[in-house]
């Protein structure tokens, strides 16, 4: 039967498909929020690569009892296995992907091998059928997707290299184009990628830019630099690198000139160094290296206790890295960020004063904290041993509505709390954010924990939690993380950090709560926030309010609806910039005499600070807006 549509029926249908069209494509790499990007490996439940042996599991001798895994001295730069390792009857494999999560249907195994060479290769577990084409190249089958595929080589004579996988559709791009379609998907919409998982920065034993996996393609060695900066160009989105603790100088300049030659120069690169400064976890090593570091530098502050000592030596390389991208790539392309702690904000404002006592009395750019709600929720401070107890409904209510530790309002004053520790001028963005919670082996919380990550009433959660960041002042909001694998049990304690739980659920809130929540909110919110661009060297001054500034004074100030006078040291040429509490510039002048008149009728109750930039020297005052 022929359908009949109503003018009010063909409009919604008009209206439908448009929001949808702009749904997609509006904000494409220009959202308001950022992701980090999941670790991938044999694992991946969204997987990256065209190329499976770009993720593959290490190498293992695979006819004995039990495997062993062949030691990295014994593997190329390409980490394959070395010839030599191969006498009469060894043989080593290697786990593909350890998952369902693949492409059933034909793959092609390419190689290179020495002249004259030769190589036995078998396929196991879902991979079946294999066939020689030629002395370089099989194929085989994968149709069950049960087990996942391993790959074995015996009987080597010539040394293998350049050892793909791909399957036969991906075969004339996976070189020219080598992410798939369905990860592009799951994170083209964010304006920030963050790549520190990818890097591996937390532990990272990297000095020099050789040292580390990404320098050049490896079998199950993830992307190269180039190809996480190509990702950027393809997606249009800025780029954020974690330096990793140990890096030196040389490997900063290395980093700066593959950046510098293969970042759209449109693209932003924020610098961070390494990854949380404070953590003193199993798992992450900053804390402690900055702690030996500092000592070492600094022998005589034994009034510095250990947190101290390590938050300075972290701001003073920081320092010396930024000032490093900056020469390299100029100061107009890259943003400072110094990493705080959301729950303990006097760190955040510990590293941002000694950053500030090493860099000319000029703070960093950004401050970045992670607000996650989920965090003790188990604690006496949170839900405490009742919540074993507790149906999916009754944790979201106290997500949502509750007071103690885990809650949504416990984090939103942390971010009032850091908010007030960061100065004017320097932005609030979060590193890392989201929910974040851990069952620790407990079977019960973890199908708690499981079951509300995959609920539609986490959806409102971090709807909230988002509309809580922009109402309190934060800037930037890079969530913990895109697609992948979920705790897979009690004892597995990677936790439910993912926007979206593996492949197969699609990007709807029914199937894919969070990143649909994270989504909305980008089309509801577009960037309010802007990249900083310039070095606003606004002062921590003391929150108290003065008249008289040295050599220049405001009058009235106190102020509200009216005229005020900036008074001048000199009658020479001046520039005066006006920022807000949250570092926005909100009105800028020039002068050539010792009064500039501005008015602040349009100006909202406040804090603000004035910038007198004269052409020798930069001077500063606070003004309030009553």
């Amino acid at each position: 039967m022929k359908t009949k549509f109503t003018l009010r029926k063909k409009i919604a249908l008009f209206a439908s498909a448009l929001f949808l069209s702009i749904y997609s494509f509006a904000f494409v790499g220009n959202g308001s929020l950022g992701t980090n990007l999941c670790g991938h490996g044999f694992y991946s439940t969204v997987p990256v690569f065209k190329d499976l042996g770009r993720y593959a599991q290490g190498w293992y001798r695979s006819n004995s009892n039990p495997w062993q895994e062949i030691a990295a001295s014994d593997l190329t730069s390409q980490r394959i296995p070395k010839k030599s390792l191969f006498v009469s009857g060894y043989q080593v494999s290697c786990v593909l992907i350890d998952n369902g999560f693949y492409d059933s249907g034909k793959y092609n195994i390419y190689f290179d091998i020495e002249s004259g060479g030769n190589v036995t290769l078998t396929v196991g577990r879902d991979g079946t059928g294999l066939t020689k084409i030629s002395n370089t190249h099989y194929t085989f089958n994968a149709t069950a997707k049960q087990y996942g595929i391993t790959i074995s080589m015996s009987n080597m004579t010539g040394q293998v290299s350049n050892l793909r996988i791909v399957h036969d559709n991906d075969v004339s791009t996976y070189q020219s184009a080598p992410f798939r379609a369905s990860f592009v998907s799951d994170i083209e919409h964010f304006g920030v990628i963050r790549f520190m998982d990818w890097m591996r920065t937390n532990k990272s034993p990297v000095v020099n830019y050789n040292d580390a996996f990404y320098s050049s393609i490896k079998w199950g060695g993830g992307a190269t630099m180039g190809e996480m900066a190509n990702l950027c160009n393809q997606l249009g989105t800025d780029f954020w690198i974690t330096v990793p603790e140990r890096a030196s100088d040389s490997y900063c300049r290395s980093v700066c000139g593959i950046l510098k030659s293969r970042l759209n120069v449109n693209r932003k690169i924020w610098v961070e160094y390494s990854n949380e400064p404070w953590n003193t976890a199993q798992g992450f090593s900053l804390y402690s290296y900055c702690r030996d570091k500092g000592r070492e530098l600094w022998p005589t502050m034994t009034n510095l206790n250990d947190t101290e000592i390590s938050n300075r030596y972290y701001a003073y390389r920081a320092k010396q890295i930024h000032d490093i991208f900056d020469a390299q790539l100029t100061a107009s392309r890259c943003v400072r960020v110094v990493g705080g702690q959301a729950a303990i904000d006097w760190i955040t404002g510990n590293i941002i004063t000694n950053y500030r006592n090493f860099n000319g009395n000029k703070n960093p750019e950004a401050a970045a904290i992670a607000p996650y709600f989920g965090v003790s929720i188990q604690s006496s401070g949170g839900i405490g041993s009742a919540i074993t107890g507790y149906t999916t409904s009754q944790l979201h209510n106290y997500v949502m509505n509750g007071t103690g530790e885990g809650s949504l309002e416990k984090v939103r004053q942390w971010i009032v709390a850091n908010r007030s520790r960061i100065p004017t001028g320097v932005q609030m963005i979060a590193y890392e954010g989201g929910q974040h919670f851990l069952q620790e082996g407990n079977q019960t919380l973890y199908n708690l924990f499981i079951g509300y990550n995959r609920s539609e009433l986490i959806y409102d959660a971090y709807k909230k939690l988002l509309n809580i960041w922009k109402d309190n002042g934060g800037q930037l909001f890079v969530h913990f993380a895109s697609g992948g694998r979920f705790s897979t049990s009690a004892s597995n304690q990677e936790g439910f950090y993912p926007h979206r739980e593996n492949v197969t659920r699609t990007l709807t809130k029914a199937s894919s709560p969070k990143w649909t929540a994270l989504v909305d909110f980008m089309a509801a919110n577009p960037k309010w926030w802007t990249v900083p661009n310039t070095r606003a060297e606004i002062e921590d001054e003391d929150i108290s309010v003065s008249k008289s500034y040295g050599l220049v004074n405001l009058y009235p100030n106190p102020a509200s609806s009216e005229n005020v006078t900036v008074t001048m040291p000199a009658d020479e040429p001046c520039k005066i910039e006006i920022y807000d509490a949250l570092g926005y510039k909100v009105h800028e002048g020039t002068s050539t005499e010792s009064n500039y008149v501005f008015n602040v009728s349009a100006f909202a109750k406040g804090i603000y600070s004035v910038c007198v930039c004269a052409p020798q020297q930069t001077y500063r005052a606070r003004l309030v807006v009553e």
